[in-house]
C-alpha cells in the first residue's frame, strides 16, 4: 500500500493537467451552463485525456488520491477551488456509491479552510486574520 502511494505521489505531477480538465468539466456542469458549454468541456476533456472519457470518470477520477495528490502540486491560487471539486467529488460519488470514495468529513473541510486562507493571504497579505 506504501508503495502504491508513493507511485502515485511520484506521478502526481503528470496527472494535474488531467485533474484541470475533469475539474473543468465538473464545474461547468455544476455552474449550471448550457449544453453547448458542458459538450465543449467534455469534448476538451476526450481531446486530453481519451475519446472515452466522460462527466462520470471525471466525477470519479476527482474523487481519488490521485487527483488529491495532483491538487497538492497546483498553483496556490487555483488549489482551493481544485480542492473544493475535489471533495465534491468524494461526496458524490460516495452518495451515488460512483466508487469507494469516503464523503469529505471534518479534516477535509480543515484542509480546505486552511487552503482558502493561504491563497487569500497570499493575494491581500493581512486581510485573511482579519
Amino acid at each position: 500500500m506504501l508503495y502504491k502511494l508513493a507511485r502515485m505521489r511520484q506521478e502526481a505531477p503528470y496527472e494535474l493537467p488531467k485533474v484541470c480538465l475533469c475539474a473543468n468539466v465538473i464545474g461547468t456542469v455544476l455552474a449550471r451552463r448550457s449544453e453547448e458549454e458542458i459538450g465543449a468541456a467534455v469534448t476538451m476533456l476526450k481531446s486530453g485525456v481519451g475519446a472515452n472519457w466522460s462527466v462520470t470518470q471525471a466525477l470519479q477520477y476527482l474523487s481519488g488520491r490521485q487527483a488529491e495528490f495532483a491538487i497538492e502540486l497546483a498553483a496556490p491560487d487555483v488549489r482551493p477551488a481544485l480542492f473544493a471539486v475535489h471533495l465534491f467529488a468524494k461526496s458524490a460519488c460516495n452518495l451515488g456509491q460512483l466508487g469507494n470514495a469516503a464523503p469529505a468529513d471534518s479534516l477535509d473541510l480543515a484542509a480546505l479552510r486552511a487552503l482558502a486562507i493561504a491563497a487569500l493571504e497570499k493575494r491581500s497579505p493581512g486581510l485573511a486574520g482579519a
